[in-house]
C-alpha cells in the first residue's frame, strides 16, 4: 500500500512522500511495511491495571474499563523509542462514555498540570533525540464530544489545557551538565590532574596531619554534598571517627550556595586521613557521585550522604561481613534521626521504611526484598568493592532512584549482604527528596525495573530454573512486561512466544485482560488458545 501512494505521488509531481504509520497495537520497525516513521496514538498501546474494583460504579450495566491517567503518563515517560523514527504523542484526557456507553474506556485523575508535565517531557525528549525538521510532538485531541479528549475550553478546566500547551512550549529545557561517566580503566591520579585543569571545577587536596600509618584495606568514602551546611560537621566527623583507619575522604560539592565548600575546607584541615574536595557546577547527585568514584583509590568505596552520619564501627563491621560472605556489596540497618541529630522514635516515613527493613528476613533471599523496594534506603548506606563498578557502570542519571538502580544492578555480580545492626543514621527533615516528587519517583521506578528485568533469565542468583520461576511468580504484577526483544513471563512462566505489547496484560487478582477488545477482539490468544473475547488464561499455566 505504501508503494502505491509513493508511486501516485511521483506521477502527480508531488515528489517523495514521508509516510508515518499510526501506532495502535504493533511495536516494530515501520520500514518493514514501507513507512518512514511511527506516530504514537495514546491510549492505544497503553497497558496498566484496571481500577474498576476500586471505583464505586453505580451503573449496573457498566462493562467498561477505568484507568489512571497518571499511569499512562508514567508509562510514556519510561518508554524507550526504538532505533527507528518515533514521533511521541500525548493526550489531555480520555472518556468515551458518550460514544461507547456501557463499554467505555475512562482515564481518571487527569489535569491540565499533569498534561503539561507530560507534554513538556516529550518536547524535551524530542529536542534531544530528533534532528531539526523532524522535531514533531503530536497531541491526540478531538474537537468533538465523542472521546472526551479535547484541548478546547470547557466548564471544568476553562482554558487550562490550552495554557498547558503554551507553558510546555515556553518552559526552558533543562540544561544540567552531563553525568560524568565512570571509566574503570582511567588512573585516578591522572583524572584528578585533568580535573585540576578544568576551569569549571575547584580542587583542594589535604594530606593527613600527623596520623599513624593506616591499617587494613583502603576505603574511599565519597560524599556528594549540596546545601547541607548545617549537617556537614556531623557527617564529616562521623567519617573521621571510624574505627577502620585506612580511609580517604572525597567530597564533591555539587554547586552549593550555603557556604558548604568553605565549611568543608575548614573541616578538611587537620584531618587524620587524605581529603580531596571538588566543587562542580550543580549537576545532580549521580554526577557528583560518579565524579567522586572516578578518582577513588580504595579497594572499597563507602558512600555517605552529606546530611546523614556513620556510626563509628560501620565500615569495620561491613567489611568483615563482606569478607565472611564473599560479597561485593553490603548495607546495614538504619536508625532515623531528626534535624538536631537525635534519634526519632516515631515518624510516619520512618515507620514505613523500618517496616520494610524488618521484613527482609521474611523472604527466601535478600533479592526478594530488594525487588519490592529499596530496603537499603539510601545511597549513603552502601559499601562495595570498587571492582563492582565494572559491572554496574557507576550511578545512572536518575534523580531519585539511582541508589536502588545501583543495588539491583550490583546483584548481577553476586548476592549483597545485609547487616541488621543500625550502622547508618538517616536524617528525616522537611527537605527529604521523595515528599514532593511522587510522579517523578514512580516514573523512575519503571525505568529501574526495565533495566533489572531486561536480562533476568541470565541473573546468576536465579540460575536455577525453579528458583527463577519462584522469583518471577513472587515479583509484583506490574513487572510482567511485554517487550518484543525479551522473554515474556506471566506468574513466573517464561513464554517462548512474543506478543504485541498491547495484546493483554496481567491485572489485580491474577487476571489478564485485553485492554481494547474493539481492536483486538478477533481470533485466539496464541499462548493459551482461548478466544480473544475472553481473558487470556496464561496466569493458569
Amino acid at each position: 500500500m505504501a508503494d502505491v501512494w509513493r508511486r501516485e505521488a511521483r506521477q502527480h509531481g508531488l515528489g517523495e512522500l514521508y509516510l508515518c504509520a499510526v501506532r495502535t497495537t504493533f511495536h516494530s520497525d515501520p520500514s518493514a511495511f514501507g513507512f518512514d516513521a511511527v506516530v504514537e496514538f495514546p491510549p492505544h498501546g497503553f497497558r496498566a491495571y484496571r481500577l474498576n474494583a476500586q471505583m464505586q460504579i453505580t451503573n449496573p450495566e457498566f462493562r467498561g474499563m477505568v484507568f489512571n491517567y497518571r499511569h499512562q503518563v508514567i508509562q510514556s515517560l519510561a518508554e524507550t523509542p526504538g532505533d527507528y523514527t518515533t514521533f511521541r504523542c500525548v493526550m489531555p484526557t480520555w472518556d468515551n462514555t458518550a460514544r461507547r456507553q456501557h463499554d467505555c474506556t475512562v482515564f481518571i485523575r487527569s489535569s491540565p498540570e499533569l498534561f503539561e508535565y507530560w507534554l513538556h517531557a516529550m518536547i524535551e525528549q524530542t529536542r534531544r533525540r530528533l534532528p531539526m525538521g523532524r522535531r514533531l510532538v503530536f497531541v491526540n485531541a478531538w474537537n468533538e464530544w465523542g472521546e472526551g479528549c479535547h484541548l478546547e475550553p470547557d466548564r471544568r478546566s476553562g482554558r487550562g489545557y490550552l495554557a498547558a500547551v503554551r507553558n510546555a512550549l515556553v518552559r526552558p529545557t533543562r540544561g544540567l551538565p552531563p553525568v560524568v561517566p565512570f571509566d574503570p580503566g582511567r588512573e585516578a591520579d591522572m583524572l584528578l590532574t585533568e580535573y585540576a585543569r578544568d576551569p569549571a571545577l575547584q580542587i583542594r587536596q589535604f594530606a593527613p596531619a600527623g596520623a599513624a600509618p593506616a591499617q587494613g584495606s583502603l576505603v574511599s568514602v565519597v560524599v556528594p554534598a549540596y546545601n547541607h551546611a548545617p549537617f556537614l560537621r556531623e557527617a564529616i566527623g562521623s567519617v573521621f571517627a571510624q574505627t577502620h583507619s585506612a580511609i580517604e575522604l572525597i567530597v564533591v560539592d555539587d554547586g552549593s550556595t550555603d557556604g558548604s565548600f568553605e565549611l568543608l575546607t575548614e573541616l578538611a584541615n587537620g584531618a587524620r586521613c587524605p581529603v580531596v574536595l571538588i566543587r562542580q557546577p550543580n549537576g545532580g547527585a549521580p554526577a557528583a557521585l560518579n565524579r567522586g568514584l572516578a578518582i577513588a583509590h580504595g579497594d572499597y568505596v563507602a558512600i555517605l550522604n552529606s546530611d546523614d552520619a556513620f556510626t563509628p564501627t560501620r565500615i569495620e563491621t561491613l567489611l568483615a561481613a563482606m569478607r565472611r560472605e564473599g560479597a561485593t556489596l553490603a548495607f546495614s540497618g538504619v536508625a532515623f534521626i531528626g534535624a538536631d541529630g537525635a534519634l526519632v522514635p516515631r515518624h510516619p516515613l520512618a515507620d514505613k521504611l523500618k517496616a520494610k527493613i524488618d521484613a527482609i528476613h521474611d523472604y527466601p533471599s535478600l533479592l526478594y526484598s530488594l525487588v519490592l523496594s529499596n530496603v537499603a534506603i539510601s545511597t549513603g548506606n552502601l559499601l562495595f568493592a570498587r571492582a563492582l563498578l565494572t559491572v554496574t557502570g557507576g550511578f545512572r542519571d536518575l534523580k531519585l532512584c539511582h541508589d536502588w538502580d545501583f543495588v539491583l544492578a550490583a546483584s548481577y555480580a553476586g548476592p549483597p549482604v545485609f547487616v541488621s545492626e543500625p550502622l547508618y543514621h538517616y536524617r528525616l527533615h522537611e527537605a527529604n527528596t521523595f515528599a514532593a516528587m511522587r510522579l517523578h519517583a514512580t516514573q523512575e521506578t519503571e525505568t529501574v525495573y526495565r533495566r533489572f528485568f531486561a536480562n533476568i533469565a541470565g541473573h546468576p542468583l536465579l540460575a536455577d530454573e525453579g528458583e527463577r520461576e519462584r522469583f518471577l511468580r513472587f515479583a509484583p504484577r506490574r513487572f510482567a512486561r511485554f517487550d518484543n526483544a525479551r522473554p515474556i513471563f506471566f506468574a513466573g512462566k517464561l513464554c517462548s512466544i512474543t506478543f504485541e505489547p498491547a495484546a493483554h496484560r496481567r491485572l489485580p487478582g491474577g487476571n489478564v485482560q485485553n485492554h481494547f477488545p474493539n481492536t483486538m477482539g478477533r481470533g485466539k490468544w496464541p499462548c493459551c488458545g482461548h478466544f480473544r473475547r475472553d481473558p487470556c488464561q496464561c496466569f493458569a499455566h
